[in-house]
């Protein structure tokens, strides 16, 4: 009964030591669940890094499965069409004229890509079949028939295949990992909680995954399942690298037209044939066309226009490739951020490690710090809109690796001193802050990162009266959020006024964090006390009378009861630990470099039970926020 259970328990949830070979190049074949398809037929498929995967899509699954994005996927298309995922059957399997153009019509609106989350297990996922420089369409075209899909669906089997292969071969020349870095990615997904191939998969460009593939899709020639007579032949990968390329940024040509020009005139020779399409060219680099606008000139002799056309066409592709190559950003050496001992001991080459007797681990920690300098400027070209979430998984990342770090050293030298130790990891801690700042300042734009703030607040933090007559009363807050908006609060995009929290953050704060704080004992009798108190007493010129029901009885300090509430005081008390944790949450990912709390009542003298280290008085706080934000 008991293996029963661990074979179910090994298809449902996936094998998290399981690697599909090749999965460094990104590209494999995965089963789908998608009602429209069939889960025996294995499509290609890109696996995404984890960095991709962080920002609520998709339920944290640990390290027993992946996300992978299906290309061009024919279920899409069965959706679109309304017809079955079968053989030639369906009542859309007739051919006719009005269906054709129907169909390609709805094939050109479906989507090109579908992400799922799957387990990551021998029946799920397999290698990629295809490598080298083209694709041999008509072993695609036997492979099809095998699978026993309706015809309509091969023109989508062909584009999976190209974008497959492109892909691949992208990452095989530009983004191969090193081969001593298996253990690193091992290690990075125990830390991140992840699948192993979700840290092995190459991270391709934010540039490169957003360009248009349904307009570059369709530059390809077509292939048609009918003309069975006619021999489809090799295609050449796609060369993306020259496609992103292509897509530089605009650049004056007077330099390279004037150097074209010159050249020309010295009877160089400039030109070169272009290949038919250049989508599918397999010379890395550009391509310049030689045209004759002789016919089309009034006056002017081909020679001349060739050469003028030439060399504008090499100016641009000798630009373009200065810009790329100017626009590619160095990664920093480690070096740059940790310093003294703890920075020798992180960067040191393996044999030098080994001769001084430096710790393996140490040594395994200066690598995943390395990666995550490289992640940092591998996604410093991320398009605006996507730079808040590259920049808050970067950010987090780096703050666990700063915990995971600290632990390491701590067990790697047990026979160090406390203040050798203590000086040692002084020294990591200052570094790894180094490395948040400097990911913060690589993705800061207007109302995110350096040079932003916010003020949070919650309009039930008004609901805590203390009366007049207390030193901590309702009119300090008011005050505070005039002189907040007054300052220019919430009316800056770099300078933010949060006015309401989120029930999330106040559930959290109460069900989670609270507890971690305080003992259950006190949480329970402070909610009960307060629940108890009598509605405030209203003067008859609207204020409140007296200074407020007592909370903490048994202080003993200067001013007696001196932590006074009301009803509205533990829904205050609450949202104030909310705004803390909001705070906090908001720098760490980068959003903003500093944060203030205008919350009533405060928070930083509360302890476990009531009073913090045997202070005499509460000092009118009812739940530390601060310890909490620190928790």
């Amino acid at each position: 009964m008991s293996i029963c259970f661990c074979v179910f328990d090994f298809c449902r949830y996936g094998d998290p030591n399981f690697v599909v070979p090749g999965v460094d190049t990104g590209i494999v074949l995965a089963s789908t669940s998608s009602t429209f398809a069939r889960s025996d037929v294995m499509w290609p498929a890109r696996i995404c890094h984890e960095d991709e995967t962080r920002g609520g899509r998709f339920k944290k699954s640990g390290p027993h499965s992946v996300v992978v994005v299906f290309l061009s996927p024919y279920w899409q298309h069965s959706q679109a069409f309304g017809n079955g995922v079968g053989g030639g059957g369906g009542q859309h399997s007739k051919s006719s004229s009005n269906t054709s153009a129907t169909n390609a019509a709805a094939a050109a609106a479906a989507e090109l890509f579908d992400y799922e989350q799957v387990d990551a297990s021998p029946t799920t996922l397999g290698q990629y079949p295809h490598s080298g420089a083209s694709l041999d369409l008509e072993d695609l075209k036997t492979s099809f028939r095998l699978t026993g899909l309706s015809k309509s669906h091969f023109s989508s089997y062909v584009n999976a295949h190209r974008l497959a292969l492109g892909l691949r071969s992208f990452s095989s020349s530009r983004l191969a990992p090193e081969a001593s870095a298996a253990d690193s990615f091992s290690m990075l997904a125990q830390l991140q909680d992840c699948h192993v191939m979700s840290m092995r998969t190459p991270t391709f460009p934010p540039a490169l995954l957003g360009l248009p593939w349904d307009h570059v899709l369709k530059q390809l020639p077509p292939v048609n399942l009918e003309e069975s007579a006619v021999v489809l032949g090799n295609e050449p990968a796609l060369n993306l690298s020259a496609l992103l390329q292509c897509m530089g940024p605009a650049v004056s040509l007077s330099a390279g037209a004037a150097a074209g020009a010159a050249a020309a005139a010295s009877g160089a020779d400039l030109s070169r044939a272009a290949p038919a399409n250049p989508l599918l060219s397999t010379d890395s680099a550009l391509t310049t066309i030689t045209t004759s606008a002789a016919a089309n000139t009034p006056g002017g002799s081909s020679s001349t226009a060739t050469a003028t056309a030439t060399a504008a066409t090499a100016a641009t592709a000798t630009a373009a490739a200065a810009a790329a190559a100017a626009s590619a950003a160095t990664v920093p050496p480690l070096s740059d951020f940790m310093k003294g001992s703890v920075g020798e001991a992180l960067i040191m080459p393996a044999e030098a490690a080994a001769a001084a007797g430096s710790p393996e681990e140490m040594r395994m920690l200066g690598t995943l710090l390395s990666s995550q300098l490289h992640l940092i400027t591998s996604f410093g070209g991320a398009p605006p809109r996507h730079c808040a979430g590259v920049l808050s998984r970067l950010l987090t990342s780096t703050l666990a690796l700063k915990g995971h770090g600290t632990s390491v050293m701590k067990s790697t030298y047990p026979s160090l001193s406390q203040t050798s130790l203590a000086q040692f990891l002084r020294e990591y801690r200052v570094g790894c802050e180094r490395i948040f700042s400097h990911a913060r300042a690589s993705f800061s734009l207007p109302g995110l990162g350096v040079g932003c703030c916010a003020v949070l607040t919650d309009d039930r933090c008004r609901l805590h009266l203390t009366g007049p007559g207390s030193f901590e009363r309702a009119v300090r807050l008011p005050a505070a959020i005039k002189g907040a908006t007054n300052a220019g609060a919430g009316k800056a995009d770099d300078f933010k006024l949060l006015d309401g929290m989120e029930s999330e953050w106040c559930e959290l704060a109460k069900n989670t964090i609270l507890p971690m704080c305080h003992s259950r004992k006190y949480l329970n009798r402070m909610r009960q006390k307060i629940l108890e108190l009598k509605d405030p007493v209203i003067g008859p010129d609207g204020r409140i009378q007296g200074r407020g029901e007592p909370l903490s009885d048994d202080s003993d300090g200067e001013g007696g009861t001196d932590t006074g509430g009301s009803k509205g005081s533990y829904d205050a008390a609450v949202s104030g630990v909310a705004c803390a944790l909001k705070a906090v949450d908001m720098v760490c990912r980068g959003q903003v470099v500093s944060a203030f709390c205008a919350t009533r009542p405060p928070g930083h003298h509360a302890g476990t039970e009531l009073r913090a280290m045997g202070a005499p008085s509460n000092g009118f706080c009812v739940f530390n926020s601060v310890a909490a934000a620190a928790k």
